[in-house]
């Protein structure tokens, strides 16, 4: 579609910067976009980008797991679909 942003995957945990022009990396929401897109079945994900695809990205998912759980509980308490 026009709007959204464009996902990307891989087979293996991102932990530097990659030779791919995305918005994200998601193994996951990428399987499911493409099955969707196949299948022509309206797709809607809601992602938490929990690190910054560098070194630190292990720890940096860890510590985002809370965070994240908080934010989207929130957004989905104040969002009507």
């Amino acid at each position: 579609s026009k709007e959204g942003h464009s996902c990307g995957t891989g087979d293996s945990f991102v932990n530097k910067i990659i030779d791919m022009k995305v918005d994200v990396v998601d193994m996951e929401a990428y399987a499911i976009a493409k099955v969707c897109k196949l299948e022509n079945v309206e797709f809607k994900c809601f992602k938490y980008i929990s690190d910054n695809a560098d070194k630190d990205a292990n720890i940096d998912w860890n510590k985002s797991l809370t965070l994240g759980a908080n934010i989207f509980s929130k957004f989905i308490k104040e969002t009507s679909f």
